[in-house]
């Protein structure tokens, strides 16, 4: 995935960054390491409406 230039990352059932292109970590930084939760790359899961939205998906 180090040559892709989409966005990608990939999760394991907790929630929890398994695997990413390196894009991903050129966005968001410090954020992008591998266990690092969902919640932590995208803060904006965290509000209550759009968390229980992706759960809802999910």
């Amino acid at each position: 995935m180090a040559n892709t230039t989409e966005l990608l990352s990939f999760y394991d059932s907790d929630f929890r960054l398994t695997h990413y292109a390196a894009r991903l970590k050129r966005l968001y930084g410090g954020a992008v390491v591998p266990g690092a939760a969902i919640w932590e790359i995208y803060p904006s899961f965290l509000d209550t409406r759009c968390r229980d939205e992706f759960l809802r998906v999910f």
